[in-house]
């Protein structure tokens, strides 16, 4: 389940749930329930266990104790759900306000994203606009950081919603109008 499903009130079952031996489930803590959690788990299919445990000790990638520990007492205690239930309401809250600053403009994803794809103008592709943006003091990410092997990704670029304060947010996103308005004249 992606991030934004997470975040649904009614969340649907996990691609891994339709194909589990064949199906290996990765979620994030960091998205979920604090950006500063940077862990993650794996469920494999049993046939792949090894193989997993293998790559990972392979690539040397140990998490934190003092983060996983942070981790298993926010689910014990249960203040992960509270945690999940404020990064969505931000979330929301968020989506609030890039729906009306880019009102007009053709923007992918749910109002409860983690994140919403703006799709570009005729003229822009996904990394001028990137550079542009970073210009004008925002970060914004090409569709092109994201295409995999030889396709070639719309002209848009990815929006992180909850990353920074509403204040910041709304400038950034009047900043990303602005440039959008400029070259449309």
């Amino acid at each position: 389940m992606g991030f934004s499903a997470f975040f649904n009130d009614k969340t649907r079952p996990a691609t891994a749930s339709y194909a589990p031996e064949n199906t290996v489930f990765i979620a994030s803590f960091s998205k979920a329930i604090a950006p500063g959690l940077r862990l993650a788990y794996i469920v494999p299919p049993r046939r792949y266990y090894k193989a997993m445990l293998d790559a990972l000790y392979n690539i040397n990638l140990t998490p934190s104790p003092l983060l996983l520990e942070l981790a298993g007492r926010a689910l014990v205690s249960g203040k992960a759900e509270l945690l999940i239930k404020e990064q969505r309401n931000i979330a929301v809250e968020r989506n609030i306000i890039l729906n009306k600053i880019l009102l007009g403009y053709e923007v992918w994803g749910t109002n409860n994203s983690l994140f919403r794809w703006l799709v570009l103008p005729k003229g822009w592709t996904g990394t001028s606009f990137e550079a542009e943006a970073y210009a004008h003091g925002v970060q914004v990410y090409a569709a092109e950081r994201f295409a995999v092997g030889n396709i070639k990704p719309i002209a848009a670029v990815r929006i992180a919603v909850a990353t920074p304060s509403s204040k910041d947010f709304a400038m950034g996103l009047e900043i990303l109008a602005g440039i959008l308005n400029e070259k449309s004249i």
